[in-house]
């Protein structure tokens, strides 16, 4: 919707705004939110401790945000003056409010809640973008987009949280500290900051070496992916309530059903939005974006391979206990998407930044299955000299 409004050019400067705010709510989270999904799955963190952290931290972001946007007026490339700072700033704690609203549903295994703040937001988007930008004169409509989106953040936040709290949670078993929850927040933190600045900054990165045009028409290759990886996000919140309360040996079980489940429905989702992308992309964006379809055909290897990561993060953290290992892979990925598209962007604009993300996505993918691998079979091997055989005892 935004992208058929706004053009190439405009698109790419609310691609970069949004991404902007992702990142300094990101930031300023401090990895809480993906701590809450954990502590709150195995009953020791209230909603009503969530909800307070989350104004906190929103808080926090207020700041954060004010001092990035002095920083970064003119990577924007929307001037600082008039509305856009108040609508940025509104922006960030609506994120900053959603990612902690999606955390507790998730890990109350209230999956509606969380689905019902996204859904609420992209169509408050949808329908203030088709009745008001069309009134609005051209040279201020990425500014109004931008506060139309910031305003339905917050309607999407209200009715996930109102959701939350009228549902019947478990009762909780204990309570988590704070001095535990900060530390094992900050385990999370650098995997999530390294983790949304691939996802984020490339686009930022590519308006600069590339132009915004160029990043409008990649942020909607972008967009294609991150619809193909919803069915992953879905499959890995729907597992983490039971990843908390069953055996290690059933979770390994049914983290092995969710990984292959989530590769076939992401390969079969991906040869679908191609085929449409071919062809609606033009009748429906425009043919500034006429290349939306050949940079998603180039990034979904990494689309696919990458779609169980987020099950076997969600099992690393939730079961084994082990967040380091989803900040090892995000450093590794993220380092590798980087030095591409730093490589790649300047000559072959779009193109290259969709190599980068394609090959650093499969790289990140591969990685992180195999050192699960690894690690199931050093349990096992440490499960055998602990429990040794029948056949090996005594008679």
């Amino acid at each position: 919707m935004t992208a058929r409004w706004l053009g190439a050019t405009g698109r790419g400067q609310y691609a970069t705004a949004t991404n902007l705010v992702g990142i300094v709510a990101t930031i300023c989270l401090l990895g809480v939110s993906l701590a809450s999904s954990t502590f709150v799955a195995r009953g020791v963190l209230s909603r009503r401790r969530a909800f307070a952290w989350a104004l906190a931290l929103s808080g926090f972001a207020v700041l954060v945000m004010v001092m990035a946007l002095w920083l970064t007026a003119d990577l924007v490339s929307i001037s600082s003056d008039g509305p856009i700072v108040p609508i940025l700033l509104l922006g960030v704690v609506g994120v900053t409010m959603s990612s902690m609203q999606s955390s507790v549903a998730i890990g109350a295994g209230r999956l509606s809640a969380s689905a019902s703040n996204s859904a609420t937001t992209a169509v408050a988007t949808a329908v203030g973008v088709v009745v008001i930008v069309p009134w609005v004169p051209m040279q201020q409509q990425v500014v109004v987009v931008l506060a139309i989106w910031a305003t339905a953040q917050w309607l999407g936040d209200a009715v996930g949280w109102l959701l939350v709290w009228a549902a019947r949670l478990p009762e909780t078993t204990g309570r988590v500290s704070t001095r535990q929850l900060l530390g094992f927040s900050l385990k999370l933190f650098p995997g999530a900051l390294v983790g949304t600045l691939g996802f984020r900054v490339d686009i930022i990165l590519l308006a600069l070496l590339a132009g915004s045009a160029s990043a409008g028409v990649y942020s909607m290759a972008v967009v294609a992916g991150s619809a193909v990886g919803i069915l992953a996000v879905a499959i890995s919140q729907a597992v983490v309530r039971r990843f908390g309360t069953v055996s290690p040996a059933e979770a390994a079980m049914l983290a092995r059903k969710a990984v292959l489940v989530a590769l076939v429905l992401s390969a079969g989702a991906s040869g679908l939005v191609l085929f449409l992308l071919n062809l609606a992309a033009v009748p429906l964006l425009g043919r500034d974006f006429s290349d939306v379809s050949f940079l998603f055909a180039i990034m979904v290897p990494g689309v696919v391979l990458f779609a169980p990561v987020r099950v076997m993060a969600s099992y690393a953290t939730t079961v084994l206990l082990w967040p380091t290992l989803s900040t090892i892979v995000v450093f590794v990925w993220t380092a590798a998407d980087m030095l591409l598209l730093l490589w790649l962007a300047p000559s072959m604009g779009a193109t290259g930044a969709a190599i980068a993300s394609s090959a650093s996505y499969s790289l990140g993918a591969v990685f992180m299955g195999a050192v699960l691998l690894v690690d199931a079979k050093r349990r096992r091997k440490d499960d055998s000299h602990v429990h040794p055989s029948s056949a090996s005892q005594p008679s």
